[in-house]
């Protein structure tokens, strides 16, 4: 209950610097379907939201490597005599 509702706080409300107000919108999701907000609750949300982000920025940095991967593979294969694993190959002209 509490991940769905730190994920949809990340949906609903967009930009940076914008997570104390994602916190209040979690805490009136709770306290509307009954859940006092203790320090152990706070600190679940703390928890959930440092998991989110954690997943998050690891998932950017996945897809940022395999970019830069595609990107050095493609330019490996524009450039003449070099093989893909960029070993130089000498060419020979025969007639």
């Amino acid at each position: 209950m509490g991940g769905q509702a730190c994920r949809r706080a990340g949906q609903t409300i967009k930009g940076s610097k914008m997570g104390a107000y994602r916190k209040l919108w979690v805490i009136n999701m709770l306290d509307k379907l009954g859940v006092a907000v203790d320090d152990g609750v706070n600190a679940l949300i703390e928890a959930t939201v440092k998991a989110l982000n954690d997943t998050a920025e690891k998932a950017a940095s996945e897809i940022e490597n395999k970019a830069d991967s595609l990107k050095n593979e493609a330019t490996a294969a524009d450039t003449p005599n070099i093989i893909p694993d960029g070993t130089p190959v000498k060419a020979e002209i025969s007639e």
